[in-house]
């Protein structure tokens, strides 16, 4: 299934920073706010909830809001490297254009999420749900997605050169358009994943196979 995107009508918000001091406060969520141009980075908060909100050049580098919740929200030309969000929940949210370098999105539920043109490397997913998800055109290189549950999510056009996925089975994944030079697994999560005949061949020596091409 084809990730749904967020509708969202955002009111123009000039502090990130107060808006997310006061939901904390209140014990609210940051709701249909935009932010443009705004920093927060290496800054804290608890369990965050945010809701129909849009985030544009935006930094949130290196923030730590473990267990947050982001429902109907966009990131557009954002830096979220090194971002600590573990054990949170994304429904309908895009990212595109971003960074998410060193991102870590471990033990996550991710519902209709899409990730396109985002710079991703040693982003992590491991042991997470992730559902209707789609990565377009993104650098994932050495990510990790291991032990991680997939169901209708889509690589299209992506760098997974050095991807660890193990113990992640790959059943109905199409992995053809994308670079996935020295993918991490123990082969058991193959069964199912679909690939161009190249990428077989490389697979097949990862596994210790010897092919034979003179016959």
């Amino acid at each position: 299934m084809k990730p749904q995107l967020p509708h969202i009508d955002p009111t123009p918000h000039p502090s990130l920073q107060d808006a997310l001091l006061a939901s904390q406060h209140d014990d609210v969520p940051v709701a249909g706010l935009a932010f443009t141009g705004q920093a927060l980075e290496g800054a804290a908060a608890h369990r965050p909830e945010f809701s129909g909100c849009r985030f544009t050049d935006c930094s949130l580098a290196s923030c730590r809001m473990q267990g947050a919740s982001f429902q109907d929200c966009e990131f557009i030309h954002c830096d979220l490297s090194n971002f600590s969000v573990g054990e949170s929940f994304f429904r309908r949210v895009l990212i595109r254009d971003s960074k998410l370098v060193g991102a870590d999105l471990s033990l996550s539920s991710l519902q209709h999420v899409t990730l396109a043109s985002c710079e991703a490397r040693y982003l992590n997913l491991s042991q997470s749900r992730i559902r209707d998800m789609s990565f377009t055109g993104c650098r994932l290189d050495e990510c990790a997605i291991s032990q991680t549950a997939l169901k209708g999510v889509v690589f299209d056009q992506c760098q997974l050169n050095r991807a660890d996925f193990f113990e992640t089975p790959l059943k109905g994944i199409d992995l053809s358009s994308c670079e996935i030079a020295g993918i991490q697994l123990s082969g058991k999560e193959l069964v199912g994943c679909t690939v161009s005949p190249l990428q077989a061949i490389a697979l097949a020596q990862l596994l210790g196979l010897l092919v034979k091409e003179d016959w």
